[in-house]
């Protein structure tokens, strides 16, 4: 199994805030902790730990569903602002690495794409024999890693199993070089922290 990153240039469409489905039917991973983000209308609201998430909330709306290839696409669109204000549109990074913009699930694993990546980039990505994926891991593998810092491993939430996914560029590196991102099977998205958060802090759901 393998993970790519993928960095295109050029923004989303202008409906992307609206959710749709552009195949009728789209591939499914039973044993995938991702269902919940491949659902139409889906959205997650995680708290800044350092807050106490009482003041400062990241969110993550699903504003496209689609079937590239023989992968699954879901497209978020993230937010950030105060827990009762006005929300403001925020793009995650690490570094070069981009962020769980558009996030892309096949046969092979994971991989995280950034907002104005096009089809054709991430079916291309996908079928090349070069691109490393996030696999799924598990109890008999834990944790598993990949080339430049990229990571996959499994934890626990509430008695239930999480699984988080990360990139950690090496020394040297400026500020912002890591981010993780956290899901687990029954809640969806659970926590984003580090370079994947808009300050660089956790940002949690709630319990």
């Amino acid at each position: 199994m393998s993970f790519v990153l993928l960095v295109a240039c050029g923004g989303a469409s202008d409906d992307v805030r609206r959710p749709r489905v552009g195949n009728a039917k789209l591939p499914v991973f039973p044993s995938s902790p991702w269902g919940k983000v491949f659902e139409f209308d889906a959205a997650f609201t995680l708290g800044n730990v350092a807050s106490g998430g009482a003041t400062q909330v990241l969110r993550a709306e699903v504003t496209d569903l689609r079937q590239v290839g023989d992968a699954r696409v879901a497209r978020l669109g993230w937010s950030t602002g105060p827990a009762t204000g006005v929300q403001a549109d925020v793009t995650l990074a690490a570094g070069a690495q981009p962020g769980p913009h558009q996030i892309v699930e096949s046969p092979r694993g994971l991989a995280f794409f950034a907002a104005g990546t096009t089809d054709a980039q991430i079916e291309a990505a996908l079928g090349s024999p070069d691109t490393w994926m996030f696999p799924m891991p598990s109890e008999a593998r834990p944790e598993l890693a990949g080339p430049e810092g990229q990571r996959a491993r499994l934890g626990e939430r509430d008695g239930a199993p999480l699984y988080c996914y990360s990139v950690e560029q090496p020394e040297p590196c400026a500020a912002g070089c890591a981010g993780e991102i956290c899901v687990a099977s029954e809640a969806g998205l659970v926590s984003v922290g580090g370079a994947w958060s808009p300050d660089g802090l956790l940002y949690e759901a709630a319990p």
